[in-house]
């Protein structure tokens, strides 16, 4: 199961990238991630198809993400950079036909090749204007702390707080966004099974957005069902949220 992604910014940040990077298995050329959410008279969802994340990631043979190409409006394509270790070290997003920068972001990485500083930058030519994320991570034990400084619309020179709390194996245990004065914002908590893999998270979110306690916050319960391919690799997945069907996803892998 692939976490939910918590956006402290819309930009290219490391988070997103992992959930890129985290997709290669041995072998893979190229891989093309199709989300749609079920039909629904809710209007509470938002959302529309363009919201969702479609995209197609393309890897060199020994599994570096070379570019990706994803269905926006207008639709973009990301190009990274890697040091001499592979890592990402950069990731400009530009317009796929006029090729206009809209995105730059830089990723730093400490002695023991954990993330350790990120540099955002989103623009805009038509409205002129530019915004930024600082975001910060620190190590202790089996907390990492996560701090974004942004000057992101409503939250104009704000800091926003994560925390990740792993166990001895790496595993994400549980995570917290929480303003800098302490109110939390969104609170995740996850649920492996004996070999490692994600099977549940338990999500309460909108705190602040409908200004009541974290505690009586709406709760959703996510677990996902998989289908796999000849090679073990899942092709199709299905989010459950609270028991009903809430995302579904598909992926057309390529191989070298």
């Amino acid at each position: 199961m692939e976490k939910v992604i918590i956006k402290l910014t819309n930009a290219m940040n490391y988070e997103k990238l992992k959930s890129y990077t985290d997709q290669y298995k041995d072998g893979i050329k190229k891989i093309i991630y199709r989300t749609s959410k079920p039909k629904s008279d809710d209007k509470k969802i938002y959302c529309t198809q363009l919201d969702l994340p479609n995209y197609a990631l393309y890897f060199s043979n020994s599994g570096i993400l070379l570019k990706s190409i994803h269905k926006k409006d207008p639709p973009t394509r990301v190009i990274y950079g890697n040091d001499n270790n592979k890592e990402i070290v950069c990731a400009l997003e530009l317009t796929f036909n006029k090729r206009e920068l809209l995105e730059f972001s830089e990723f730093i990485y400490n002695e023991n090749g954990r993330i350790e500083y990120e540099l955002c930058r989103s623009f805009s030519f038509k409205y002129d204007f530019e915004t930024y994320n600082n975001i910060e991570h620190t190590y202790k034990d089996n907390i990492e702390e996560i701090w974004n400084k942004t000057n992101e619309s409503f939250r104009e020179d704000e800091c926003f707080y994560k925390l990740l709390h792993l166990d001895g194996n790496e595993l994400l245990l549980e995570e917290k966004v929480q303003e800098k004065d302490g109110e939390i914002y969104y609170w995740n908590i996850y649920d492996y099974d004996n070999e490692g893999k994600l099977v549940k998270s338990i999500s309460m979110e909108d705190g602040i957005a409908n200004e009541r306690p974290i505690n009586i916050a709406p709760k959703y319960v996510y677990e996902d069902k998989f289908e796999y391919n000849e090679k073990g690799i899942w092709i199709k997945k299905t989010t459950m949220r609270n028991g009903e069907p809430f995302i579904y996803v598909e992926r057309d892998i390529e191989y070298f």
